[in-house]
């Protein structure tokens, strides 16, 4: 699946007239990302997706190189997922001042958890991340969710956030900026955040410092 989707990329970037280099350049990607979806075979986060179609201005469907568009969303991945979204950022603020000022308090999932969870939903790309934390603190009969995937590799984080009204209901997925979910995650644990915040500097500094970059800088001074 990873091949015929950077395949496909590849084809509508040239039917576009658009460089994969200068894609990967203005949705702030690592040089180079695209290709190695196909060489080691590891399909793209589904936020990485979603970029490539806004960028692109495509469906899914044509994207996957499928000939009829069924106008995918990310709303709708979320339901065919088993969950729904909601638009309402004033959750992710009213969590965010919550925990800062210690009203609420966030617990590491682990086997003891008080629910259950489909990890597929939980975790939108298993595959494409090496490392999958899910922190919870309970509301009323049910709980707010907040999914962290992180690749030490490429140091990319894909971040969700969930509402379980109760045991055994359907989650549903607010629809958080990752700036928003960003800042909620250096609350709830400061020690992941620096650790992600920490690689993403050092894969910044090693793409400024490739020759890659260099050879690109010098060929417009």
């Amino acid at each position: 699946m990873a091949e015929k989707l950077v395949e496909n990329i590849r084809r509508i970037c040239r039917e576009k007239g658009v460089s994969i280099m200068q894609m990967e350049s203005d949705l702030g990607f690592s040089a180079g990302l695209v290709s190695r979806w196909s060489k080691t075979k590891t399909c793209p986060s589904f936020d990485k997706i979603v970029d490539i179609m806004a960028y692109l201005d495509i469906t899914f469907d044509e994207l996957m190189g499928n000939e009829k568009s069924s106008g995918f969303r990310k709303t709708e991945n979320a339901e065919r997922a088993g969950s729904t979204e909601t638009k309402d950022d004033g959750v992710l603020d009213q969590l965010e001042r919550g925990s800062v000022r210690g009203d609420i308090e966030w617990e590491k999932a682990g086997e003891d958890i008080p629910f259950e969870i489909k990890t597929d939903v939980v975790f939108r790309d298993m595959l494409g991340y090496d490392m999958h934390r899910l922190y919870y603190t309970a509301y009323k009969k049910g709980w707010f969710l907040f999914s962290l995937q992180y690749s030490e590799e490429t140091a990319d984080v894909l971040t969700a956030v969930y509402i379980l009204p109760a045991a055994g209901m359907d989650m549903v997925e607010i629809d958080a900026p990752e700036e928003g979910a960003m800042k909620l995650l250096k609350i709830i644990d400061e020690e992941m955040f620096n650790r992600i915040n920490r690689a993403q500097a050092d894969r910044m500094k090693e793409e400024f410092m490739g020759e890659d970059f260099q050879s690109r800088y010098r060929s417009v001074s």
